[in-house]
């Protein structure tokens, strides 16, 4: 897949942009190790009737929900951004599949 954002030519605060979604999993806790805040970048495919989740928190496993994608047949699927401070964890939970997911970084 293509990128989703220029980070130059959008003048937005994120020099790197990283596809990762070879290496991510659902239900599975990440860490935002670095010292500024990243953005997520996602698209999210449910199944009928699924209801998939983003948790970011300061602690393991992050329990504050921050986005919620709810089945819909005309959409299969879901784009989502979310901003995960500095030392943070983060989790996408009963989604049927992560169709791609970014991270943008400082």
């Amino acid at each position: 897949m293509g990128s989703i954002v220029n980070p130059t030519r959008q003048n937005v605060p994120f020099s790197t942009q990283t596809d990762v979604t070879g290496s991510r999993a659902l239900n599975t806790v990440y860490q935002n190790t670095t010292t500024h805040p990243m953005l997520l970048e996602l698209i999210i495919a449910l199944n009928n009737a699924d209801s998939a989740y983003v948790y970011v928190g300061a602690a393991n496993p992050p329990l504050d929900i921050v986005a919620r994608c709810y089945d819909n047949a005309d959409i299969p699927y879901f784009p989502v951004s979310v901003v995960v401070p500095p030392g943070y964890y983060y989790r996408v939970v009963n989604a049927a599949s992560i169709v791609a997911w970014w991270e943008l970084t400082s």
